[in-house]
């Protein structure tokens, strides 16, 4: 079990790992190929339960994310931060619908049904289904080694004996796991041959894997299967391009069906499908496929029909029983499998794979539900003779065609009835394209209102309702500055957001400037005024590549020089801005998340005097008090706390402005407008803001 692996990866703030280029960089790089070798690669060692981190990541609203990222988190997931479908869709539908459809998949191991000792030649396991002479094994995780097959006998009491080459090495318990036949060959240079085989059915796996952006790979190679020894495919060969993995099926019983080996994948089957056998295989674009089905009770062969696209080659064993096809990826057919020896007619769609890719499938009640087509199927339900889909279609209008359980005359899309026809091989084929979505159009945002806030910096703002800043213990996992008072924020109720200090000093004509230490999340920052007069602004660094999931910062002995009309023996009052940026995950159980956030320290340079503090965060603190929005989506600036990003806020004494606005006030300021949308019924639309900086 992996309970998270990665679907792509977080772009750490900067884009320093990505070159500025982005997600769509990494869903570039980590792209439906990386998830084809990535993914099954654990398949082929055993892995019968994989978390992908992330299919879906979205946007990470308000103060909630860890702060080493920015708002999005599109991760280069398969499904993009719009929540439109990426190319890695696809490649994570094939394999979904495969492991789904091809059970035997999950159980690629059997056990020792006795116990061995030093020097056996013999091993008694509880399944030999699919174990020939020649292949080998590994026995038992803990004492590994592994050993070729010589011959497999029969069942007996306490499991079948098998006899081996060398001799072990090592004792093995009762029930140790034995995997295999699990091998990794390379058949050709370049690729790697991960081989399998399910203990309980004979199902055998061959998953071929290549790791270099050059490789180009044309090949045969051997396998052994209890249905015999190939050399496949026996015309043309298996193609492998780049960086890549495929996943072919052996000794497969599929349904009513008996496959000994395909070069093509296996993307869905299902039995009985409207009184017959359904398989859609697929090979990569441009690339021919091989597949050989054994009818042992046929005498002349079964009847192979091509119901629509070319027609493969057919070719029929007498001696072995076997039914070889063989053709080209280009274009998609249909054939239909019947007559002599055939229990259940098959229908068969050999496909490119992006044909293959415009495939869906979902189970109801009454049966599978397949058909080809849109961009999503979100819903499908089987009521009566009528089956009602539901989902999406994108710029285009697209065809569809339905596979449906046996009775189904009818088809729905999005509540609408589809006039369709019935195929010669099964299927309903829509008489016309279902429509595209509706073009949308967004309005321009115009009509802009600014206010400028930050009160709080003023030496006369009214802060008594503030905390005082005089605890002298903490529940950060960061230390107190020896000297100073308690200043980190969650001490006193403020976890997120921004947060303002307010300090006061006497008796200091002889300060010349304000030292301030302040740990943060990446890339926070502090503004500082003294007496209402703006000081200045400190910024942690934009961390390197190699930095990226550095989480906390801090900037020690940052100097605002006090200008020289303030340094004077009177009462002055400090104004600290401070952007938290959020806390650290714990993911190393190592109490991160309790580091400090907040200003640590502040002294006046040229005076020991120690400035004492009052603090204010989001409104109100730990007791939420917009509970509609909730915890992490306001902070403590003066408009967060009065409201002013409310619907419905008074605005208009607003000052209006024209954007792009050059402002070049230090501090704070709002900007406000509304607009209309108009979004026609029944249109899923993702829209974004894309705000923009201009450069000074």
């Amino acid at each position: 079990m992996i309970p998270e692996f990665g679907g792509g990866w977080f772009d750490p703030w900067g884009d320093l790992l990505f070159g500025g280029a982005g997600y769509q960089c990494l869903r570039t790089r980590e792209n439906a190929a990386y998830e084809r070798q990535y993914y099954l690669t654990n398949v082929a060692n055993g892995i019968t339960t994989q978390n992908i981190y992330m299919s879906y990541g979205g946007t990470s609203w308000g103060w909630l994310p860890a702060p080493v990222v920015y708002t999005s988190y599109d991760y280069g997931a398969a499904i993009d931060e719009g929540r439109q479908l990426t190319t890695k869709v696809p490649a994570m539908k094939e394999m979904g619908y495969f492991l789904q459809s091809v059970t035997d998949v999950d159980a690629l191991g059997t056990q020792l049904a006795a116990a061995s000792v030093i020097g056996d030649t013999t091993i008694k396991v509880n399944s030999v289904a699919g174990l020939v002479a020649g292949q080998s094994l590994t026995v038992d995780v803990a004492n590994k080694q592994t050993v070729t097959i010589v011959s497999v006998g029969t069942a007996g009491a306490g499991g079948t004996g098998i006899t081996l080459t060398p001799a072990l090495t090592a004792a093995h318990a009762l029930g140790a796991e034995v995997t295999g036949p699990k091998s990794s060959n390379t058949p050709v240079s370049g690729v790697t041959e991960y081989h399998d085989v399910n203990p309980e059915t004979g199902a055998g796996f061959y998953f071929l894997r290549t790791d270099s952006t050059s490789a180009n790979a044309s090949f045969t190679m051997p396998i052994i299967t209890p249905d015999g020894s190939y050399t496949i495919p026996q015309s043309g060969t298996i193609q492998m391009q780049g960086v890549d993995m495929k996943a072919l099926v052996t000794d497969y019983n599929m349904d009513s069906q008996h496959l000994v080996y395909s070069t093509s994948q296996i993307m869905t089957h299902a039995a009985n499908l409207n009184g017959q056998d359904l398989a859609l295989l697929y090979t990569w674009d441009a690339q021919s496929g091989e597949t050989v089905f054994r009818y042992p009770a046929s005498v002349a062969g079964p009847t192979v029909t091509t119901l629509s696209g070319p027609a493969p080659t057919v070719t029929w064993n007498g001696a072995t029983k076997d039914l070889r096809l063989n053709y080209s990826g280009s274009s998609a057919s249909v054939v239909q499998i019947s007559g002599d020896g055939v229990t259940t007619p098959l229908e068969l769609i050999l496909a490119p794979e992006s044909v293959a890719q415009t495939f869906w499938r979902l189970d109801t009640a009454s049966g599978p539900v397949i058909l080809r087509g849109p961009e999503l199927l979100r819903t499908a339900a089987v009521n009566g003779s009528e089956v009602d889909l539901t989902g999406d279609t994108t710029t285009a209008a697209v065809p569809l065609e339905v596979w449906a359980p046996a009775g189904v005359t009818s088809v729905t899309w999005n509540g609408n009835p589809i006039t369709t026809t019935a195929t010669g091989y099964g299927s309903l084929l829509a008489s016309s394209t279902i429509p595209a979505a509706p073009a949308i159009t967004l309005p321009a945002i115009t009509g802009w209102t600014r206010a400028a806030e930050a009160p709080e910096a003023q030496p006369n703002f009214d802060d008594s309702s503030w905390q005082v800043a005089d605890k002298t213990t903490t529940n950060s996992h960061t230390p107190i500055v020896s000297g100073q008072m308690d200043m980190w924020a969650d001490d006193y109720g403020f976890h997120y957001g921004d947060v303002w200090y307010r300090g006061t000093y006497t008796n200091s004509a002889s300060a010349t400037a304000l030292s301030v230490n302040y740990q943060t999340g990446t890339v926070g920052m502090i503004e500082v005024w003294l007496d209402g007069t703006y000081l200045g602004v400190n910024q942690i660094a934009t961390p390197t590549s190699g930095q990226s999931t550095t989480a906390t910062w801090s900037a020690s002995n940052v100097s605002f020089a006090i200008p020289p009309a303030m340094q004077d023996p009177g009462t002055h009052k400090i104004a600290i801005l401070y952007t938290i940026m959020s806390h650290e995950e714990d993911g190393g159980a190592n109490n991160s998340f309790k580091n400090g956030r907040g200003v640590s320290k502040v002294t006046l340079t040229g005076s020991t005097t120690i400035p004492t503090w009052k603090i204010q965060g989001v409104q109100n603190g730990e007791d939420i008090v917009d509970t509609t929005r909730g915890a992490m989506n306001t902070g403590g600036l003066y408009g967060e706390r009065a409201g002013w990003y409310l619907p419905g806020y008074p605005d208009g004494n607003w000052t209006p402005v024209t954007l792009p606005y050059l402002d070049t006030t230090a501090g704070v300021a709002w900007y406000r407008t509304t607009f209309d949308l108009a979004i026609p019924s029944g249109v899923d639309q993702s829209i974004g803001l894309n705000i923009t900086d201009i450069n000074n």
